[in-house]
């Protein structure tokens, strides 16, 4: 019902602000490998603000200048970690990708947090589909193909790390602290500019889709109507972006990295599980408009996926929390 859509739109919103939180730390911290002035207390709430107050500009402009940032940065990340993966792959060491020791339950659980947030997100393309030409054929394409991309690089960038870089675990950026090994500092420098590249263009993506979420609860009733204001000259909704702005920003230098990261993958969770609740209920519902897609195996990914979160919840949430805190 309506209450459900409330909730579940605040937390789809949280999710996003938090990402954004999650990666603009991340940012500084590969940012200080060529400066390290840059995660001095100074340094970073300048740095911060000065990335939101661009990237709120940016997006204010309209979904088309935001859209064509979001696209360089995106091919912009690409080569780099392809080179990471193409030289790093001839120094791997295939003894260091056997496990030594069996994880404890709680570490498997922190990996499998960290897993989520890393490839989670894909579901963002939907959001500002109403300003989208021909969304029914592009976004299942455009996602469909971000994933057959993505999902491949991520797990050899992830052997390349393991396979070269003993001490993983304890690296702010793995990246960076792998490349440095195989390929010298010249070679960190590089993959240290992509990583840039990536987490900007991420933090781009995030501030055109979180904005829109405020925009369509206002619409709908669930949020404050100022919410749904649209800019005279560029038509996109400047006070949500506004706001989300300001939010991004206070919970940037409110917090550290892994504290952002159980935040929004733990809110992406909770809206995960509603989503997959709700398939069920609105098979049975004869008033519910008919499915335009539907996956093999639907109802038995529904009920794996519910499971998952639930232990996830159960043996991470808690704790994660409690750290944050």
């Amino acid at each position: 019902g309506p209450l459900l859509g409330f909730q579940v739109g605040w937390l789809l919103w949280l999710t996003r602000v938090t990402a954004f939180a999650a990666l603009c730390n991340l940012l500084l911290e590969y940012l200080a490998h060529l400066w390290p002035a840059a995660t001095t207390p100074a340094w970073r709430v300048g740095l911060a603000t000065g990335i939101v107050a661009l990237m709120v500009a940016v997006n204010i402009r309209g979904v088309r200048p935001a859209a064509i940032v979001t696209n360089v940065f995106t091919i912009g990340k690409l080569v780099p970690l392809l080179l990471f993966v193409a030289v790093g792959l001839w120094f791997v060491e295939p003894a260091r990708l056997v496990p030594q020791a069996t994880p404890t339950v709680a570490d498997f659980s922190a990996g499998m947090l960290l897993l989520v947030f890393a490839f989670t997100g894909f579901e963002t393309a939907t959001v500002p589909a109403g300003e989208v030409r021909d969304p029914r054929r592009t976004l299942p394409f455009a996602i469909l193909t971000a994933l057959a991309v993505i999902v491949p690089v991520y797990l050899l960038v992830q052997v390349v790390c393991i396979g070269t870089l003993p001490e993983l675990a304890d690296s702010n950026r793995p990246l960076a602290d792998a490349a440095q090994r195989f390929a010298g500092s010249a070679g960190a420098a590089v993959i240290v500019v992509g990583a840039l590249v990536s987490i900007t263009g991420t933090l781009n993506g995030q501030v055109l889709a979180a904005p829109r979420l405020l925009f369509a609860m206002a619409e709908h009733g669930q949020a404050p109507a100022v919410l749904g204001r649209t800019h005279r000259r560029h038509h996109t909704p400047h006070v949500a972006i506004a706001l989300t702005g300001v939010a991004m920003l206070v919970l940037t230098l409110s917090g550290s990295f892994m504290a952002a990261v159980a935040i929004s993958t733990l809110t992406r969770l909770l809206t995960y599980a509603a989503t997959c609740a709700a398939v069920p209920v609105l098979r049975r519902r004869p008033d519910a408009p008919p499915a335009l897609f539907r996956a093999p195996g639907g109802m038995l990914t529904v009920a794996v996926a519910l499971v998952v979160i639930a232990w996830l919840f159960a043996s991470v949430g808690v704790r994660e929390l409690r750290d944050v805190g």
